[in-house]
């Protein structure tokens, strides 16, 4: 269902909907709507919720930066002469980071940013 959604679809059903959905599914559809079975658009609710309250959210974009260059490999000294900061900045933007995502290591921090899409990880 997710993929099919993210491809664009305006509707799901589920295989032992009701005739009646059906209908109501292509009309709403075809008028520019969207028609959900109800265990699908409960689902959907859901996943909508857990990314609007998701850690990453919080992030600002200072520090979705500053976590892609560390999982990029590069040190708070590299960063920090990169971004013109000071290490202190740095080193503080970073354990806001961790705190935010509730991580407490640099693989953790990795791991995250690479399911984030903020990096990808080497071939």
């Amino acid at each position: 269902m997710r993929p099919a959604i993210r491809a664009g679809a305006s509707g799901y059903l589920l295989k032992g909907s009701a005739l009646s959905d059906l209908v109501a599914a292509i009309a709403a559809v075809a008028r520019g709507g969207a028609f959900f079975s109800p265990a699908i658009a409960k689902l959907v609710l859901v996943d909508s919720r857990r990314r609007e309250t998701h850690p990453a959210d919080a992030l600002t974009n200072r520090e979705c930066e500053i976590l892609r260059l560390v999982a990029q490999g590069q040190s708070s000294n590299q960063i920090a002469r990169d971004l013109g900061l000071s290490m202190k900045t740095v080193e503080g933007h970073r354990g806001r980071i961790m705190a935010k995502l509730d991580v407490h290591h640099l693989a953790g921090l990795v791991k995250y940013a690479v399911r984030a899409g903020l990096v990808s990880p080497d071939p």
